[in-house]
């Protein structure tokens, strides 16, 4: 069998969120003695070092505009490596391709959120959506919420839609070493600061809660890459407040220094008002760290009954699901840490993604799909 696999999200200097998944389920392969050939379409100078064997073959996409590649470049190279499977980590694929198309869709945010793209991209972003869905032979969905907006978005794709949850790195099951990296009890928040992950929120929850952080001198710290203008908010706003003694922001962390905060933070927080999967909660329970979550989209079949669940996305709903978090004693919150592992140890166990996904190609290859 050969797949081609849309790798234009290996890009110089940095790993994307899909980059990162598509590492985790190609790494794999290097193992299997019956894993098939892949030909990586992208940038071959960006692709990670650790994609290199028999079993990977880098390629060069023929054109570099983003439409022209969809439709043309992608479709050439299928022709010309006479591949079985189009594999795509996107909501895309092409109109007409020699192979049969596989998808894999994140999330589907833009059809919810107001931050998303308006007006004509809007439409032309979702009629590529459903063209695709169309098109292709199987569909993988990263958790049951993303296959229910796909089956109302277009309902003619439900037969061939699979779950397949996105699994924790088997790294994070291996000691760490060093102490904590703040010195004092924190909660901890990772990811984007777009608008939709209400990151704003946390910040105003901590103003509504100053004084019992000050009192137990605990901390709020912000991790995550933003668009500059959307990191000037946030620091403005934690000025604003006068919390720059309560809120602190951190930004690059490589893997281990990230796993360390999630090891060492009393808890994870976010009020994000849409997660497609959402992927730090599962690095936190994978951590033994419980979670406060905005009840919405995927995030309650994520963290299941293990973490502190608040209804809306208010500054003072969120509070007071923190200050109920900081009142548990530590027996209680220990527990509830250790009911977060084992729901990430028996769910979303590391290998289990990329075994998931391979089974969808193979089914289709075979015949399996809609």
């Amino acid at each position: 069998m050969r797949v081609l696999v849309d790798a234009r999200e290996f890009v110089p200097g940095r790993i994307t969120g899909i980059g990162r998944y598509l590492l985790n389920i190609l790494l794999p392969l290097k193992d299997q003695g019956d894993a098939p050939e892949c030909i990586l379409a992208g940038d071959p100078a960006a692709m990670p070092p650790e994609l290199a064997g028999p079993r990977f073959r880098r390629v060069a996409v023929p054109v570099r505009q983003t439409q022209l590649a969809d439709q043309w470049g992608l479709p050439h190279l299928a022709r010309r490596w006479e591949a079985d499977i189009f594999f795509s980590p996107y909501y895309k694929a092409p109109l007409r391709c020699p192979a049969s198309v596989v998808l894999s869709v994140p999330d589907v945010a833009f059809l919810h959120l107001p931050d998303g793209p308006r007006g004509l991209k809007r439409a032309l972003v979702k009629a590529q959506l459903r063209a695709s869905l169309r098109r292709a032979v199987r569909v993988i969905a990263i958790s049951d919420c993303t296959r229910r907006d796909l089956i109302s978005f277009e309902p003619s794709a439900a037969g061939k839609i699979t779950v397949v949850y996105n699994d924790y790195p088997a790294a994070w099951d291996r000691p760490l070493p060093g102490g904590s990296p703040v010195d004092r009890p924190f909660m901890l928040y990772v990811g984007t600061f777009k608008p939709y992950k209400h990151v704003d929120t946390l910040v105003r929850a901590c103003g509504l809660l100053r004084e019992r952080f000050r009192e137990r001198r605990w901390k709020l710290v912000l991790v995550g890459g933003a668009p500059p203008e959307e990191r000037a908010k946030i620091e403005a706003l934690i000025r604003e407040k006068g919390l720059e003694d309560l809120v602190e922001l951190r930004s690059g962390l490589p893997d281990d220094e990230l796993r360390r905060h999630y090891a060492h933070a009393r808890w994870f927080v976010t009020a994000s008002g849409y997660e497609g999967f959402g992927l730090p909660l599962l690095e936190a329970m994978a951590a033994g760290c419980p979670a406060v979550y905005h009840r919405a989209a995927s995030m309650p079949e994520v963290v299941g009954d293990t973490g502190i669940a608040f209804d809306d996305p208010s500054p003072q709903t969120a509070a007071e699901a923190m200050a109920r978090a900081m009142d548990e004693d530590e027996a209680g919150r220990d527990a509830l840490g250790r009911r977060a592992r084992e729901r990430a140890e028996r769910k979303f166990a590391p290998g289990s993604c990329a075994a998931g996904t391979w089974d969808v190609i193979r089914d289709a290859v075979g015949g399996g799909g809609g």
